[in-house]
C-alpha cells in the first residue's frame, strides 16, 4: 500500500469532487485549510488510515473515525465540538490530544464508547467529559476541576494524569468513580509536591493508595516543548 497524501477539500462537512473514494484506500489525508467540520462517519471503514491532519476543525460528528483500525493519533488544534459517540470505533491503539477545550454538542457525553489507548486535554472540561468510554489512559494538562462523573462507567482507565502545579479539585465524590459503589481503578499521577496534598483530600483520600508522583514514571517526559512525542 502506498503512502500517498491527499489534500481534500471539504463543503459542509463532506469531502467535494468525490474525494471520499479516495480516502478508503490512504493513509494520510490532510483537510484543507477552509475546513471547519466534518460530518458522522465521515472516514468510517478507513481501515487503512493512519493518519488525518486537520488544522482548522472545530467540530466533528458522530462515529467520524469508527473502523479506522490503523489510525493512531489524532491532532485537534482548536476549541472543538464534540458529540456523543464522536470518537466511537476508533483504534484501541489512538492517541487523542485536544490542545484546546472541547465541549460537549448535545445532552450527552463526548466520548461515550470510545476505546482509545490515551486521550490528552489542554483546557476545561466539559460534563460527564470521559463517561461510558473504555480509554485507558487520560492526561488532563491544565483543568483545574474534573466535573462531575469525569471517569463515570469506565473500568477500563488504568492511568489519570493530573499536570496543573496545583491540586485539581473534584466538582462531587462521583467525578473520581468508575460506578455507583466503586472508586476509578486507574492510578492517579500528580507532581511530587503536591502528592501528600492530594492525599490529604476529604475526595481523593478514598483512593490514597492508588496517588503517585508523576516524576520518574513514563509520563514525565511525554512532552517535547509542549507537544506529545511517541
Amino acid at each position: 500500500m502506498n503512502r500517498r497524501r491527499d489534500i481534500i477539500a471539504m463543503s459542509g462537512g463532506v469531502p467535494v469532487d468525490n474525494a471520499h473514494d479516495r480516502l478508503i484506500e490512504r493513509s494520510i489525508v490532510s483537510l484543507h485549510t477552509d475546513a471547519t467540520t466534518i460530518v458522522g462517519r465521515i472516514f468510517s471503514g478507513c481501515t487503512e488510515l493512519e493518519t488525518i491532519e486537520m488544522p482548522n476543525v472545530t467540530s466533528i460528528g458522530a462515529d467520524a473515525f469508527n473502523g479506522c483500525s490503523k489510525l493512531n493519533w489524532l491532532y485537534f488544534v482548536n476549541k472543538i465540538g464534540i458529540p456523543r459517540y464522536g470518537f466511537r470505533g476508533v483504534s484501541t491503539s489512538a492517541k487523542i490530544t485536544l490542545k484546546d477545550t472541547f465541549t460537549r454538542t448535545g445532552t450527552s457525553y463526548s466520548f461515550d464508547s470510545c476505546g482509545a489507548d490515551s486521550v490528552t486535554v489542554w483546557g476545561s472540561l466539559p460534563g460527564q467529559p470521559f463517561r461510558a468510554s473504555t480509554i485507558k489512559k487520560i492526561d488532563i494538562v491544565t483543568a483545574s476541576s474534573l466535573p462531575t462523573y469525569t471517569v463515570y462507567q469506565n473500568g477500563s482507565l488504568t492511568a489519570l494524569i493530573l499536570r496543573k502545579s496545583s491540586m485539581v479539585t473534584c466538582s462531587a465524590a462521583n467525578s473520581i468513580r468508575s460506578t455507583t459503589g466503586t472508586w476509578t481503578p486507574a492510578t492517579i499521577y500528580v507532581p511530587e509536591n503536591l502528592v501528600d496534598t492530594y492525599k490529604a483530600n476529604s475526595t481523593w483520600a478514598n483512593i490514597a493508595s492508588q496517588i503517585t508522583k508523576i516524576e520518574g514514571t513514563v509520563y514525565e517526559d511525554y512532552y517535547a516543548n509542549g507537544e506529545p512525542v511517541e
